[in-house]
């Protein structure tokens, strides 16, 4: 109940509602090995011929690859950019899932075949380090493209943002997106990964869990 609605709801949200994934679609997953990365990679594999590349960190690959991903990239030591053109033969993919930020956002962008989308759902370059900075902050956002109609429409690409913090007061939408999910989760088609359990006296060390990325699935915080 704590792991699977937010991470499940946000990629039904992406993938079925705001841009319905097709049949032979390549797919772009950042944050492969998130709570979100992992449901969505589910999600998308429930759509016949649908080819999935992950980034993540090279640990977690085998992971990955066992939960559905075709085509891992270790961010750490390679070019994503250069690796994804590799796989697609320079086509690029149709959809980019990116919860990184920033000036990933342009290269996912960049990586875009005619008539594809790039998912805007989270942030996570903004933060670097233990502490907060800054100097960071104001970096990523001078670095932040910012798209035209016109320009989108001389492309045919599309960029779209999700913000489930944002839609809760939307109760028939999220219903709709309820029911499918756990109809999904009855049919054994998408399954939340619990990471670890952390209690709430350490959600600090839980946070540090999730920024350093060492977590694979989802974390929760117990009240018990």
């Amino acid at each position: 109940a704590a792991a699977l609605p937010v991470n499940a709801l946000t990629a039904f949200h992406m993938i079925f509602w705001v841009a319905p994934l097709q049949p032979g679609m390549t797919v772009l997953i950042h944050m492969a090995a998130g709570g979100v990365g992992l449901i969505a990679t589910q999600l998308c594999k429930s759509v016949p011929n649908v080819t999935v590349i992950g980034t993540s960190s090279a640990a977690k690959h085998d992971f990955l690859r066992a939960h559905g991903v075709d085509h891992c990239i270790d961010y750490r030591t390679k070019d994503y950019v250069a690796e994804v053109k590799a796989l697609t033969n320079g086509r690029g993919v149709d959809r980019v899932f990116d919860a990184l930020g920033g000036p990933d956002w342009e290269k996912g962008y960049n990586l875009l075949k005619i008539g594809g989308h790039l998912h805007c759902f989270g942030w996570a370059n903004m933060v670097d380090g233990e502490k907060r900075s800054l100097v960071r902050v104001i970096s990523q956002f001078l670095q932040l493209k910012r798209y035209s109609p016109m320009e989108l429409m001389d492309a045919n690409r599309a960029v779209s943002g999700t913000n489930m913090g944002h839609l809760w007061g939307e109760m028939e939408l999220m219903a709709h997106h309820l029911d499918r999910v756990l109809e999904l989760n009855a049919a054994g088609k998408v399954r939340a990964h619990v990471d670890s359990v952390f209690p709430l006296e350490k959600a600090g060390e839980a946070h540090a869990h999730v920024q350093a990325r060492k977590n694979v699935g989802k974390v929760l915080l117990s009240c018990e």
